[in-house]
């Protein structure tokens, strides 16, 4: 399911880490690699915690426990989206499959953790199934 909301704010999570890793590159992190989220580990921390905010807000907008968890999905997704626009721009290299790979666990692990803090603050989820399985007696 989308939530648009969601999308823009982990989107806007990725992008708002990646342009303070951009101005602050040589002094936060390393002046020997580019500057991309995955090529320090301080910057993966940082773009980490930057999206496990973004998780966590948009938990907050959710109505209960199961929407919160899309949201969070959302979240991840647009930050994902970035990041590989982000990846190509830069020119993504041979290892780029993985690069990828490995990029939006370490988002989705941010976003998911956030959503996670929220959810003793939100209400149980009401029933699963889709309409056909509610329907029936």
């Amino acid at each position: 399911m989308l939530r648009w909301t969601s999308l823009v704010l982990g989107a806007a999570a990725f992008l708002a880490a990646h342009a303070v890793e951009r101005a602050l590159w040589r002094s936060w992190f390393s002046s020997e690699w580019e500057p991309f989220f995955m090529n320090s580990g301080r910057a993966v921390l940082f773009t980490a915690a930057c999206v496990l905010i973004a998780g966590l807000l948009a938990a907050l907008l959710a109505r209960d426990r199961g929407d919160a968890l899309i949201h969070a999905g959302n979240v991840a997704a647009g930050a994902a989206a970035v990041m590989i626009v982000t990846l190509f721009s830069a020119g993504p290299g041979t290892l780029f499959p993985i690069a990828i790979v490995i990029g939006i666990v370490i988002l989705a692990i941010g976003s998911y953790l956030g959503a996670l803090a929220a959810l003793p603050f939100k209400a149980p989820s009401r029933g699963g199934g889709d309409a056909r399985s509610r329907s029936r007696i």
